[in-house]
């Protein structure tokens, strides 16, 4: 499977307004629980729960402390184009890379700020005092060592993926929440987003789909299934 850069697609012009739109501008569902379906507080229809944000839920009423490492690197970001283009670069993959990070831990901020989330600082110490790279981020061997040494008890793994279409692109994002005492995978999720060119050339949302269902989001940044 090939990788291209943003760069090259840009150059390319074909999906350049395929790649400027910024990756945290579409709202993913996260929080868990009752809320309003528009600003007068009617419902529109059943909350998108996601099954990272039911499970976590489901530990705090158990009690005991949810310390969580978030685990996103260039290697967990995949592009795929509609045809033959320009190398890939890397700096491309490195700022998706940490736009997926950041905009997940703003979501988990958000809707659980009971959870403790290690900082990035930490993680880099830890790979650093293990001689460890990044890119060996994907055994759970690897990810068991990494979590002990900063302290956390449940690893979030996060990957990205962009396919190029015929009229505009789909982003993929899957999340897996791991509990490292056991390896075990208590939950895991698919958000996908597809976009379509307009007669402009603009990108627009037409598609969002949580675990296979479609849903919406309303102006407040809830999520409902259709």
């Amino acid at each position: 499977m090939k990788r291209i850069s943003a760069f090259a697609v840009l150059a390319a012009g074909a999906f350049a307004l395929s790649l400027v739109l910024p990756l945290g501008c579409v709202s993913t569902p996260e929080a868990s629980g009752p809320g309003s379906g528009d600003p007068s507080g009617s419902p529109v229809g059943e909350r998108a729960n996601t099954r990272i944000a039911e499970s976590i839920n489901s530990l705090l009423r158990q009690g005991g402390e949810i310390k969580i490492l978030l685990l996103m690197s260039p290697e967990n970001v995949t592009y795929v184009p509609a045809g033959d283009q320009a190398p890939p670069g890397p700096e491309w993959f490195e700022s998706v890379a940490r736009q997926v990070e950041a905009g997940y831990m703003e979501k988990l901020f958000r809707s659980h700020p009971q959870v403790t989330i290690v900082d990035r600082s930490a993680l880099d110490t830890a790979l650093q005092e293990l001689e460890l790279q990044s890119s060996g981020l994907v055994g759970m061997d690897t990810m068991t060592r990494v979590g002990g040494f900063v302290g956390a008890n449940y690893i979030v793994s996060l990957s990205f993926a962009r396919h190029i279409t015929k009229r505009g692109y789909q982003d993929t994002y899957i999340r897996k929440l791991i509990e490292l005492a056991t390896s075990r995978v208590l939950a895991s999720d698919q958000v996908k987003h597809e976009y379509r060119r307009d007669e402009k050339g603009h990108a627009v949302l037409v598609l969002q789909t949580l675990n296979g269902r479609p849903f919406v989001t309303d102006s407040e940044g809830n999520s409902y299934y259709k």
